[in-house]
């Protein structure tokens, strides 16, 4: 999920939001593998299923692109936005078996990283 993402488009309105949603996923698509799955999840949540990806390996992943967003700022009308990303972890078959748990839980988590701070990746209870 973006931090502050309405931010973005208050201050410049939807199409600069649209232009972050974009930055945002040829960063994360760089980074997937062949096998994951990259996809617009709701408003400003991307989702990235990681198959062949065991749940350590995965909060790696997940730590690399909120680093990776955070260094590589987007320019936008000549303006350096720095844009933060909070991640929630979720992984099968260690936090659940079913496809609507596994989101829900991946959702818990990533609320609880905007809670503790945003900028964050959160993969525990």
């Amino acid at each position: 999920d973006v931090d502050h993402f309405k931010d973005y488009n208050d201050k410049y309105g939807h199409a600069a939001g649209d232009l972050v949603l974009k930055h945002l996923a040829r960063k994360i698509g760089s980074m997937a593998k062949k096998a994951d799955i990259l996809a617009r999840y709701g408003g400003e949540e991307i989702a990235l299923l990681l198959f062949e990806t065991d749940k350590g390996e995965a909060l790696k992943e997940a730590e690399a692109i909120r680093t990776r967003i955070e260094k590589e700022p987007l320019i936008l009308r000549k303006k350096k936005m720095e844009i933060t990303v909070s991640i929630g972890v979720a992984g099968y078959p260690q936090d659940a078996v079913l496809e609507k748990e596994l989101i829900r839980i991946a959702d818990e988590r990533l609320y609880k990283a905007k809670a503790l701070g945003r900028n964050k990746v959160c993969a525990g209870s």
